[in-house]
Order: structure tokens, then C-alpha cells, then sequence
């Protein structure tokens, strides 16, 4: 299956999604004004603490503090990505647009290193946390205040009885969830590809090695994946819209590699040596600003079932440079 792009396939669109100068100012309100919540919530949890008269108003103070520390971080962290990283990263990819004219992927800075690190069960561990951490401290808040009340609204109505349990359950779910990914996290740690055919051509073998720590080699698949993001937006009933997003297998070739084909370098460190054939014609590597396009992925994950527990082997992904030989000259 081809397709044909209608535009140059670059790593960033940086003339797209540009904000205003009153729209940037709008953001920053925003943000400052969550941020300003998110403090007075945990100062006002220090407070409790500090002056608290009964025991319960002490517990109440230090969920106040924990859940009121978590969401300003994550606000800091998201302002930080927003109006710091981003625009470093788009200045980055100006600056290799000017040095390597013909070579969009230079633009992208793990690719220009040749190093690309999965940090993916990193992020679902820290959300997973922080989600659950937020849940179950708004529940506390809310039986701290109301708890006689949601009882009493329990005994009126076997409705009632049967929900309220749910929330709390929720938030156990999530804590285990939580505990699954940080296991795995320190068992797998970060993933490193490191690129040798930068970049990869159609019509040619993208090579490469990937390290992660495994105590024991075992048997992998690797999978090199041509994947079509694209999104439709939706109006709900309240005039909002919102992205629905779609991701389009276009091409893939699958492979195994056995356990004695993995390379030790550290102890319990294995380097995991990648080649995989590429098709012709098919669309170069590009996302636009808005997220949609092409992109090509590896996929490194282990051929065996799950754990008795339940828990997941080893499993990675990385965003490869393809692009086609006559466009990069």
C-alpha cells in the first residue's frame, strides 16, 4: 500500500500553531491562577497541621499538603514543557533546518545524536501515581467533610450503597496499577536505541542496537512499523470539540530474534542488535504541528506470555528516522 505526501516530510511544522500574543498572556493567567491553587491548598494543609485541635484535622492537613504538592508540580512540569522545552526544541530544529538544508532529520535531536531512549513506563508510572495519589486524597477530603452525610445517604438507598464503594475501589485499582508500572520500571529501566544508518532509506536495511537491562536473555520480536496518525474532531452535545485520534498501520515486517543472538555488555545488560529490511515508496517520517502525519516505529517486546501475576515481559518503542535516498540530496 502507497502513499503519496502532500507536503515535505519535516520533523516539526513550526509555522503552524503559533500563539498570539494575547493568547500566550491568557495561557500564563491560567497557569498562574491553577498554580496559585495548587499552593494555597498546600499551605492551607501546613496550617491544619500546625494548629490542628484533633487528630482528624491533623490527617486532613497532610492530605491537603500531598495532594496540593502533587498538583503544583505537575502544573510547574507542564508550564515547563509549554513555554520551555518546547520553544528550545523548535529553535533547535530552526538551527539544523539552516546547517543541514535537505536532511529533516537532523531536526530531531535524538535523531541528530543517534540515540533514542523509551521512557514510556517511566511517564505511565509517574501518571499512574499522580492520578491515584489525586484521587485518593479528594476522596479523603471529601469523606474528612461529608462522611456522616454520605453514610447516612447509603442506609436511605441500596443505590447508593452499591456506587459509593466503587470510588474508593478505584483508587486501590489504581495504587496497585501504580505499584505493577514502578516494578516494572526498575526491573526493565530506560531503553536505548542507538542509530546506525542515519537515516534510515526505503529500499535499504535500517541497522541499529538497542540496550536494556535483563538479567537473562530472552527470545524478542522486533517489529518496524509505518504508522498513519490521524484524528477527526467531534462536537459533544455542549459545543465542545475534541480530537479523536486514529492510528493507521500502513506497512510492517516482524522478527525474532533468539536469546542467544543477544549480546552481553554489563552484567545483567544486553545489546540487542536491530536490522530490518525497508519497503519502497512509502511516505518519509513527518508529523505536523498538529500531530497527524507519518510516523515509523521500532517495537522491541518479549515472544513470551505474561507472569503467573499477571505482569508484562519487557516491551519498547522508538520513533526511527525513514525517509526517502533522492529527497535528502
Amino acid at each position: 500500500m502507497t502513499y503519496k505526501s502532500s507536503k515535505p516530510a519535516t520533523g516539526t511544522d513550526t509555522a503552524q500553531g503559533k500563539r498570539g500574543p494575547i493568547a500566550t498572556v491568557i495561557v500564563h493567567v491560567l497557569f498562574a491562577a491553577l498554580m496559585y491553587l495548587a499552593v494555597a491548598v498546600a499551605i492551607g494543609g501546613v496550617n491544619s497541621i500546625r494548629h490542628a485541635p484533633t487528630e482528624k484535622s491533623i490527617t486532613a492537613g497532610v492530605v491537603a499538603l500531598v495532594v496540593g504538592s502533587i498538583f503544583a508540580v505537575v502544573i510547574g512540569a507542564v508550564w515547563y514543557l509549554l513555554f520551555v522545552i518546547e520553544p528550545r526544541r523548535e529553535a533547535y530544529a530552526a538551527r539544523m533546518v539552516a546547517l543541514h538544508p535537505g536532511a529533516p532529520w537532523m531536526q530531531n535531536e535524538m535523531w541528530a545524536k543517534r540515540i533514542v531512549t523509551d521512557r514510556a513506563n517511566l511517564g505511565l508510572t509517574i501518571f499512574l501515581w499522580v492520578w491515584s495519589i489525586g484521587w485518593c486524597g479528594g476522596l479523603w477530603l471529601i469523606w474528612n467533610a461529608n462522611g456522616h452525610r454520605i453514610l447516612a445517604s447509603a442506609r436511605d438507598s441500596w443505590v447508593e450503597t452499591l456506587i459509593f464503594p466503587l470510588f474508593p475501589i478505584a483508587g486501590v485499582l489504581g495504587i496497585l496499577a501504580a505499584i505493577g508500572a514502578t516494578r516494572i520500571w526498575f526491573r526493565d529501566g530506560p531503553s536505548t536505541l542507538r542509530i546506525d544508518t542515519l537515516p534510515g532509506y526505503m529500499g535499504e536495511t535500517f541497522r541499529g542496537v538497542v540496550t536494556v537491562r535483563m538479567p537473562e536473555p530472552v527470545p524478542l520480536e522486533i517489529e518496524a512499523a509505518c504508522e498513519r496518525l490521524s484524528y477527526r474532531t467531534s462536537i459533544d452535545g455542549k459545543g465542545r470539540r475534541r480530537k479523536i485520534w486514529k492510528t493507521t498501520t500502513v506497512w510492517s515486517h516482524t522478527a525474532r530474534i533468539a536469546a542467544g543472538d543477544l549480546m552481553p555488555v554489563l552484567k545483567g545488560v544486553v545489546s540487542i542488535p536491530i536490522e530490518v529490511p525497508l519497503p519502497r515508496r512509502y511516505m518519509p517520517s513527518g508529523l505536523g504541528a498538529d500531530g497527524a502525519g507519518v510516523q515509523w516505529m521500532l517495537y522491541v517486546r518479549d515472544v513470551r506470555r505474561a507472569d503467573v501475576d499477571g505482569s508484562r515481559h519487557y516491551a519498547a518503542q522508538f520513533s526511527i528516522p525513514v525517509f526517502e535516498r533522492h529527497r535528502s540530496r
